[in-house]
C-alpha cells in the first residue's frame, strides 16, 4: 500500500491511541510504529502539545529496521562480525527520505562508489522489494517486529538505569536546519532522549542524497502535523 493510503488509513487510529496517552499515561515513553512514521510522529506531537503533555524526549518512531538492514548488507560485503557493525541512517523512513551514512560505518572499511551505491540502494528499497516478493499479499513483518524489540528493549534498558544505551529514531530535533523531526543516534536515558549525536560528517555522495531526503521529509511533517492539530481541536 503506498504511504499516502497508509496515512488515510492510519492517522486517525495515531491520533485516538496518543491522545488516550496524554489523558491516562502522560509521562509515558510513546514508541510509533504505525507508517507513515515520517508523518505519524509529528501528527502525535501536536496531539500531545494540544493536551499540554508534550516531551519532545519521550517520543519516538522507531526506524531501527532501517539500521538493521543497513548492518546487514555493510557485513555482508565487507566481512565484519555482524555483532560489531555500526551503519548511522539518517533523515526518515521511506525510501528517499532515509540516508544510509556508511562513510560512518563501524569498522570503518574502504568502499567503492559503486559499492556505496549499490548498499544504499538496497537498504532504501528493501520493504518495497519485500512487498514484491509477497506480491503484494504483505510486508517486511518479521524483520520489522525483531527491529520494534530490539528498540523497546533498549529504552527499557536505559530506563532501568544502563548507561551507553544507542538506537537510531525519528524524533524531534534541531540536527537538520529547517526540519522539526529527523532520524539520528539518540543516546537514551531514564528520562528518554538524553542526547542527540547528530548528524555527522555526510561524504559528498550522502549530502546530496540527503537534499532530496530532507524535501520529501517537510512534506511529509507538515501533513502529519496539519491533521494532528486539526483532529486535537476537534
Amino acid at each position: 500500500m503506498h504511504r499516502d493510503s497508509l496515512f488515510q488509513q492510519n492517522a486517525t487510529i495515531v491520533a485516538e491511541l496518543t491522545d488516550a496517552v496524554a489523558k491516562h499515561c502522560p509521562k509515558a515513553q510513546l514508541c510509533i510504529l504505525t507508517n507513515p512514521i515520517n508523518s505519524n510522529v509529528p501528527l502525535a506531537a501536536e496531539i500531545l502539545k494540544h493536551r499540554g503533555v508534550h516531551d519532545p524526549r519521550r517520543l519516538y518512531g522507531i526506524t531501527t529496521v532501517d539500521s538493521v538492514r543497513a548492518d546487514v548488507v555493510y557485513a555482508k560485503l565487507t566481512g565484519h562480525p555482524l555483532d560489531k557493525v555500526s551503519v548511522p541512517v539518517l533523515g526518515g523512513h521511506s525510501g528517499h527520505s532515509l540516508v544510509p551514512a556508511f562513510s560512518q560505518a563501524q569498522p570503518p572499511s574502504r568502499l567503492s562508489p559503486e559499492d556505496v551505491r549499490r548498499l544504499t540502494e538496497s537498504v532504501r528499497g528493501a520493504a518495497d522489494a519485500i512487498v514484491a516478493v509477497k506480491a503484494g499479499g504483505g510486508s517486511a513483518t518479521l524483520s520489522v517486529a525483531a527491529a520494534a524489540h530490539r528498540f523497546v528493549n533498549s529504552v527499557l534498558l536505559a530506563l532501568d538505569g544502563r548507561q551507553n544505551i544507542i538506537e537510531s529514531a525519528f524524533v524531534e530535533s534541531d540536527a537538520m536546519p529547517d526540519l522539526p523531526f529527523f532520524s539520528c543516534p539518540l543516546l537514551l536515558g531514564q528520562n528518554g532522549v538524553e542526547r542527540n549525536l547528530g548528524v555527522g560528517q555526510l561524504s559528498e555522495y550522502e549530502a546530496e542524497l540527503m537534499k532530496a531526503a530532507v524535501a520529501e521529509l517537510r512534506v511529509q511533517i507538515e501533513k502529519g502535523q496539519e491533521f494532528g492539530l486539526a483532529w486535537a481541536k476537534r
